[in-house]
């Protein structure tokens, strides 16, 4: 009677610790982006460069420094802002990329 109570126990234990849950982070999915908009300095030819933070979907268009973590996202991005002297530059490797429906 033993083994057979110690069997059902360890098989139900099994069970229960063998249900997968999958969850995402926080902006896992990764389809909602930030994208600001900076304004390269005339010296660098004045472009409007677009960044891109994975992030809520928002829109900033003003120069500046971006304070990751802001509105919950875990993410960050190599883009970068830099203002040195005056000069204002903006650098893009990452981009959002269409997946599926959009």
């Amino acid at each position: 009677m033993r083994y057979k109570l110690l069997i059902i126990l360890s098989f139900l234990t099994l069970t229960l610790h063998a249900q997968e849950r999958n969850e995402y982070l926080p902006f896992g999915k990764m389809d909602s982006w930030t994208v600001r908009y900076i304004k390269e300095s005339i010296l660098l030819g004045g472009k409007t460069r677009a960044l891109y933070v994975i992030a809520k979907t928002d829109t900033i268009r003003k120069n500046g420094a971006y304070p990751y973590g802001r509105n919950g996202s875990p993410w960050s991005t190599s883009n970068a802002y830099a203002k040195v002297c005056g000069v204002e530059k903006a650098a893009i490797s990452v981009t959002p990329e269409r997946r599926g429906d959009g």
